[in-house]
């Protein structure tokens, strides 16, 4: 504080100079006494006010698992400045370790205090999913087995440590695992993959004359199982009646998939007594684009037409109404088709057309 107007100056301090400094701790009112060269005196008085520093606190103090939020507040001032950066009164925290913040606040006239607050951080449990295999094929089960936790919540509801899941698509599967003794929490993950099951195709059946052989030759898979017990990707047989033979798949995924084919067996002798060349039993065009016309030379009210496809299935049986009979296959696929003539339920004749 410094007096000004004279020559010399005595403070209420004891001090006589014109300046004087001082620390109060409480609001203090000064006074001095100036005096001029002719002896003549005047004084002058001020104050200073002392203002409180702020009480600054933090409300709690917090213990949180590895990878949880903790919430520490301050208050006793108006405005905050947190170490970790933060400039509100609540300020949240993710440590990973063990950890002090502190924070100062200021009041209304810029007076301050600090305060301090550890923030401690317990390890969550290691928790993991061993199922062993992470595949299945469609129908299969999968066991999965958690571990390094007390207690356990699935996101499918399930609370124990081993589930037992048929899951039709691939499925991600989670667990939360929980410390009983510290109550830390953590989560492991587990997908299991769906292998789809082979779509098993077999090239050679259909309709095989009495005495022929036919080659079927399965696709689809990579390993192959016959109902006749070959191992093998293409089996020959000559049956001698109607057969229907299994094949089974498996992929490289280990999934097994499986079909049937027929070899449907007929007499065809019945193909020279009626071909073209002695104009009894007549078919045209061959090949055709699908309409075709089959002409015999005589029928009866107990004859009739039916027509396979190469799979040996019957797609069109007619009863003959004249010599002449048109059939039509446009909607059909392109192929061989066999054509049975049958009079008295017995077979007269058999051909094939083809159809581009």
């Amino acid at each position: 504080i410094t007096a000004n107007g004279a020559n010399s100056y005595t403070w209420n301090t004891a001090a006589n100079t014109a300046s004087i400094s001082d620390s109060p701790t409480i609001t203090t009112t000064y006074t001095v006494s100036g005096t001029s060269s002719l002896g003549c005196i005047g004084s002058a008085t001020t104050g200073i006010v002392v203002s409180p520093n702020p009480t600054v606190s933090i409300s709690n103090s917090v213990t949180i698992c590895a990878g949880q939020i903790a919430t520490l507040s301050a208050s006793g001032a108006n405005t905050y400045s947190w170490s970790n950066g933060a400039l509100t009164a609540t300020a949240l925290l993710s440590p990973s370790v063990n950890t002090i913040y502190s924070v100062i606040g200021t009041n209304s006239v810029g007076c301050f205090d600090m305060a301090a607050q550890s923030v401690s951080v317990i390890a969550s449990p290691t928790v993991t999913i061993n199922g062993g295999i992470t595949s299945i094929c469609p129908g299969g089960m999968f066991l999965l087995l958690a571990t390094g936790a007390d207690t356990y919540s699935w996101n499918m509801g399930a609370t124990t440590n081993t589930v037992v899941t048929s899951p039709s698509v691939t499925t991600t599967y989670s667990v939360i695992g929980t410390s009983t003794t510290t109550g830390c929490p953590n989560t492991a993950i587990q997908t299991v993959t769906v292998n789809p099951t082979p779509v098993i195709s077999v090239l050679g059946g259909g309709i095989l004359c009495e005495g022929q052989s036919a080659t079927l030759t399965a696709n689809g898979a990579n390993t192959y199982t016959w109902s006749t017990g070959s191992t093998l990707t293409s089996i020959v047989d000559s049956p001698t009646v109607n057969t229907t033979y299994t094949v089974a798949g498996t992929s490289t995924a280990g999934c097994v998939g499986s079909t049937t084919v027929n070899l449907i067996i007929t007499i065809c002798t019945g193909l020279s007594q009626y071909s073209l060349l002695n104009s009894q039993y007549l078919q045209y065009p061959n090949p055709t684009k699908g309409e075709f016309t089959i002409n015999l030379s005589s029928f009866s009210d107990n004859t009739q037409i039916e027509i396979y496809n190469s799979t040996g299935q019957l797609i069109s049986n007619s009863k003959v109404n004249s010599n002449e009979t048109n059939f039509n296959l446009s909607s059909d696929a392109c192929g061989i088709y066999l054509i049975k003539v049958i009079r008295d339920n017995k077979i007269i004749g058999v051909t094939k057309v083809v159809k581009e």
